[in-house]
């Protein structure tokens, strides 16, 4: 039996954009296309300063500095400016933990009429090292030659949720590089962290794996003087590998997305996937819920169910969700367009029969309503 047929639940209705530090730069790839020679330049610096940094190579990065180096240094509120000295002082305990250091969004523009310096270099940097992480907009200027630099800030900043942190959040005493928590002896196994960017909050889960259960947990983290929990969610499903040859097998996933509803509350859709698969069917039941981001708290808005199983007979439900141009206090109407396909391939006929269906929603003040 061709399990392909089997239709899942599409996020792509309400696919938002990736978070910041989601994809970064490789280390030392080029950026951009074909360029003049101050250009080039420019950009090999900016690779040599990233490799030192991913590469842990302190005496590589310091070169890369003039002698009559201005910097500021900015971690949320807080700003310095430091001198070449101090600056370097300041990096080289920095390199004594791995560092992560990516650069996006590129842009190189020409030194003004007469000024005695090169070009400048803006770009949004994310950097991490251990538990902490920020992204931010920062400005490098190079000296004439375009071959050392003269100047560096980081404009703004904003924290970043590492994947440390967010174990620690939701499994304090975890160990990442293990990849076990610190509970039942080490005999849970971390099997996935993931972080997501939802603007001023982020998104954490973490995925355990205890005796044929994944534990699943999603926490909201919000940054003041450190990472707090501002809303926790747990799930769970069966993992349970086939035993021999044409055994069934149980599995599943979580996922977690943002997805853009209203223009000041932030709102995260959750799909949980049961699947069994035996030797001659399969089934998965998806399962979407929508949150809102509330103080404290995740409040549900919308949930619906989807999936189905093929076998002798295949019978699939597959559910999008549409976001309308009408609002109600900001919030959008939305409509669920669910299609049940079935064919009875037991019975010899091979031609499907679907039923398309849609229902309405409008938000009622605490949630979405038919």
């Amino acid at each position: 039996m061709n399990l392909s047929r089997l239709a899942v639940v599409a996020l792509g209705a309400f696919a938002a954009a990736q978070p910041v530090a989601a994809d970064p730069a490789p280390v030392g790839a080029p950026i951009g296309g074909p360029v003049g020679s101050s250009e080039a330049a420019a950009r090999a610096l900016l690779d040599r300063w990233l490799a030192a940094q991913n590469q842990g190579r302190y005496d590589d990065y310091a070169a890369l500095y003039a002698p009559g180096f201005a910097g500021v240094k900015r971690v949320g509120k807080t700003v310095k400016a430091m001198n070449r000295a101090a600056w370097l002082k300041d990096r080289k305990a920095m390199f004594k933990a791995k560092l992560e250091v990516s650069a996006r969004d590129v842009v190189i523009a020409p030194p003004a009429a007469g000024a005695a310096t090169g070009v400048t270099l803006t770009f949004t940097q994310t950097w991490r090292s251990g538990r902490y992480g920020d992204v931010g907009p920062k400005r490098i200027v190079l000296d004439p030659t375009n071959r050392s630099i003269v100047s560096e800030e980081l404009l703004t900043s904003r924290p970043l949720l590492t994947e440390t942190a967010c174990l620690q959040a939701l499994h304090p005493g975890a160990s990442l590089a293990r990849k076990r928590t610190a509970a039942d002896d080490g005999a849970r196994a971390i099997t996935g962290v993931a972080v997501t960017d939802l603007g001023g909050r982020w998104a954490c889960q973490v995925d355990v794996l205890d005796s044929g259960t994944v534990e699943v947990a999603i926490g909201i983290l919000r940054f003041g003087k450190r990472w707090d929990l501002a809303g926790r969610l747990d799930l769970t499903y069966d993992h349970a590998p086939a035993a021999a040859e044409g055994d069934e097998s149980t599995g599943g996933q979580v996922a977690v997305a943002p997805i853009a509803l209203h223009a000041s509350v932030p709102t995260i859709v959750v799909t949980r996937e049961l699947r069994a698969d035996g030797p001659q069917y399969a089934k998965r039941e998806v399962t979407t819920t929508i949150y809102r981001v509330d103080g404290s708290d995740l409040v549900e808005l919308l949930s619906w169910d989807d999936g189905g199983s093929t076998g002798e007979a295949d019978d699939v439900t597959r559910c999008e969700l549409e976001v309308g141009a009408k609002r109600t206090a900001g919030w959008p109407a939305l409509t669920l367009r669910c299609t049940a396909t079935t064919v009875q391939w037991a019975a010899g006929d091979t031609e499907p029969t679907e039923t398309t269906s849609a229902t309405r929603y409008r938000w009622d003040g605490s949630r979405y309503s038919e």
